[in-house]
């Protein structure tokens, strides 16, 4: 009769435990890191001139000359600077700092598509940040 009892309320003691962990809630954490990604294009427009381009998940500024692309994502620059050094590497350097800045990394080497050139960017996006 003693070995019934054991058994009994070891069976009970079981039921019991799955009851109570059964209604435990597991959380995932806030801060899991996940990713935005980001493209920069450079093309040559229908007349030769050159167009800028950025697209990502909340914005997109599509098809401008660089001078309002400047505008547009709020980069400091005049007319005359912005259409000149567009022909330059310094151009892409500049608008590379702003979106470094913003948080932005350069994850691929440019893709040559003809006569457009593709940059990948990403930054973390915490998914406890409104994500």
């Amino acid at each position: 009769m003693g070995k019934r009892y054991w058994i009994v309320g070891g069976i009970v003691l079981g039921v019991l435990a799955t009851v109570v962990l059964a209604g435990i809630n597991i959380k995932v954490p806030i801060d899991v890191p996940r990713w935005e990604y980001g493209m920069y294009i450079t093309e040559v427009g229908k007349n030769g001139e050159k167009r800028v381009s950025w697209y990502e998940r909340r914005e997109y500024v599509a098809d401008y000359t660089p001078y309002e692309f400047c505008l547009k994502m709020n980069i400091p620059a005049s007319n005359i600077t912005v259409e000149e050094k567009a022909a330059t590497p310094t151009y892409e350097v500049t608008v590379f700092d702003l979106l470094g800045a913003r948080g932005w990394e350069l994850v691929s080497t440019p893709e040559k598509d003809g006569k457009r050139t593709i940059y990948l960017f990403k930054r973390h996006k915490w998914a406890g940040a409104g994500a």
